[in-house]
């Protein structure tokens, strides 16, 4: 008779301690897997982002190869190891636009000798855009950064 608590508050007071024990217990455990599922996107995101971005950065390289004829074979070796090593990655990272892109990309030879080659590969700069951020971009002013000109190759026949 020493505690004055009827049966009913008793209950209430039991249930109350057990759900602050599964709070305290439960709370830490569901942060620990949400915070591991957005690092894990995270690291995804950045990989991809990554791969996407060493792709390019190839791309680029290999360009000004054709501008300066006196760079050794090593060179052109490294840079296409590193392309190829890029391609490989956006195969696991890769969205599935991004990957047709540069599929077609690929299939028109890896260059920038036709306006249709150089418009796929600005539509496949501008799907990786989409995969690492959600604003748009006008495609005109991805080729002028990109090529420092918008003027317009010979259209393949």
């Amino acid at each position: 008779m020493g505690l004055g608590m009827g049966g009913a508050n008793l209950d209430k007071y039991i249930i109350g301690q057990v759900v602050t024990i599964l709070v305290v217990v439960i709370a830490p455990i569901l942060q620990y897997f949400f915070t591991k599922s957005l690092e894990y996107k995270r690291h995804q995101r950045d990989l991809q982002t990554q791969a996407y971005l060493d792709y390019v950065r190839c791309v680029s390289d290999s360009a000004h190869l054709s501008d300066s004829a006196h760079l050794d074979g090593s060179f052109k070796s490294e840079i296409y190891a590193r392309a190829a090593d890029a391609k490989q990655r956006i195969c696991l990272y890769g969205s599935p636009n991004a990957i047709q892109k540069l599929a077609e990309y690929i299939t028109l030879g890896e260059n920038m000798i036709s306006q249709k080659s150089r418009n796929i590969f600005n539509e496949m700069i501008l799907e990786m855009r989409k995969d690492t951020r959600n604003d748009k971009v006008d495609s005109e002013n991805i080729d002028l950064l990109l090529f420092g000109t918008n003027k317009r190759l010979k259209e393949d026949s």
